[in-house]
């Protein structure tokens, strides 16, 4: 099972927050934790101008054996958060996960702890094709109320002969 946090600075980290908010959520409505669960918690850290890391890629934290838990954390590069390019930081953000996976299974075997990453894995790979989805599905809703407003301009103007 995979849950998700973030680490935040202020201003420069909004959009890349709500993106890993958006995948978050989607990972709370597919997934169901049951009482033998392994979980990897893994927390995205967004630095800015007032908050600097001292690490960069990923790393292990905090391992429960009791709770069968264990905290990968992510540190999000400045490039990734000032970024325009919103196919960049969705690649970014699941190639972290897909990275968070492996090494905690590296880690759940060093200490002993069965975990099987395949219903992970699949979960990731439905993500990276629902969560865009609802990206392309807002663009074309904005792109036909543009076409409709372009078609109303038109009329307008036949009608007043422009």
């Amino acid at each position: 099972m995979l849950t998700f946090g973030t680490v935040i600075g202020e201003k420069e980290t909004y959009s890349t927050n709500i993106k890993i908010t958006k995948i978050s959520q989607f990972f709370q409505k597919i997934q169901k934790k049951t009482l033998n669960d392994t979980e990897i918690n893994i927390v995205f850290h967004l630095p800015d101008s007032s908050f600097k890391l001292d690490y960069c890629g990923i790393r292990d934290g905090k391992f429960s054996k009791k709770e069968r838990t264990i905290m990968i954390q992510v540190a999000v590069p400045m490039e990734i958060i000032l970024s325009e390019d919103d196919n960049e930081v969705w690649d970014y953000l699941t190639q972290s996960i897909a990275d968070s996976i492996k090494l905690g299974k590296v880690k759940f075997d060093w200490y002993n702890v069965e975990y099987d990453p395949t219903p992970d894995i699949q979960a990731l790979e439905k993500m990276k094709f629902e969560i865009p989805l609802d990206r392309y599905n807002g663009f074309e809703k904005k792109y036909d109320k543009l076409e409709k407003e372009k078609k109303y301009i038109d009329e307008l103007a036949k009608k007043f002969g422009l």
